[in-house]
């Protein structure tokens, strides 16, 4: 009888876990390389091959989706996807999603990506942040429903319109908004596919510094808190054992 439970147990654990991870539908190279504009074709990118490697050490069998980012986020807090990448942590967030243990410290143990955020401005910009808040003129772009979005709007500086990446950084070169904030690789990558490295250029001031994370749905992660346990220990590993783009070599961290 022992010997039974002991084979049916490892039987069991060895077989992998479905989880469905939910991720950002826009293209934000080097992280997120999409194909096309089908939200069924599967995008490639340095994020999805440190997901791919930690699920493979966890017993877990990924499925992904593409959507549009607040709609990833609902899908998590109601359980039509278990996960999604790359999330920041805040309270709220917290409070409908399970992150790793520490999340909310300076410096997690366990992470996806250590990610800055910059602001893109025009190129002869004699640009400081300490001095734009006492002055804005437009106001400042972000990707929406992202953390620098919300942050520009707490501190009174977003822009009076949603734009995307590439629209912001097309009304950055021609002086309708006074900036625009993204992740350093994200933005670097866009102004050069954009041609508009002799239009922008990047500050040295950071609106933000964060790290990114997966979380996961709370009923999904009760029901699977080893595997999930297993697959935040993995990313550092993964960040160590993945080929990273040439872009985000310079300062890796991790």
């Amino acid at each position: 009888m022992c010997w039974l439970i002991t084979f049916s147990f490892f039987t069991v654990a060895d077989s992998p876990v479905p989880v469905h991870i939910c991720y950002e539908s826009e293209h934000y190279e080097p992280f997120l390389v999409l194909p096309g504009n089908d939200a069924e074709d599967p995008a490639e990118g340095y994020l999805l091959q440190l997901s791919r490697w930690a699920a493979k050490q966890s017993g877990l069998s990924v499925k992904y989706t593409r959507r549009p980012w607040s709609r990833c986020l609902n899908m998590v807090e109601t359980g039509t996807a278990d996960a999604a990448f790359s999330v920041i942590y805040t309270p709220e967030r917290a409070e409908s999603m399970r992150y790793p243990a520490g999340a909310e410290e300076e410096r997690p143990e366990h992470f996806l990506w250590e990610a800055e955020y910059p602001f893109f401005v025009a190129k002869d910009s004699d640009f400081s942040f300490q001095q734009y808040q006492k002055r804005p003129r437009v106001g400042m772009g972000a990707p929406f429903g992202y953390v620098p979005y919300y942050k520009l709007k707490e501190l009174g500086l977003l822009a009076p319109f949603d734009l995307s990446l590439e629209q912001g950084l097309q009304m950055v070169a021609t002086g309708k908004i006074d900036g625009y904030v993204v992740e350093t690789q994200t933005g670097l990558s866009a102004i050069k596919k954009l041609h508009l490295n002799e239009r922008i250029r990047m500050t040295s001031d950071t609106l933000l510094k964060a790290y990114w994370h997966i979380p996961f749905n709370k009923d999904y992660y009760r029901r699977n808190k080893q595997r999930i346990e297993r697959f935040w220990a993995s990313l550092k590993p993964a960040r160590e054992q993945v080929e990273i783009p040439d872009s985000l070599q310079v300062r890796d961290k991790n």
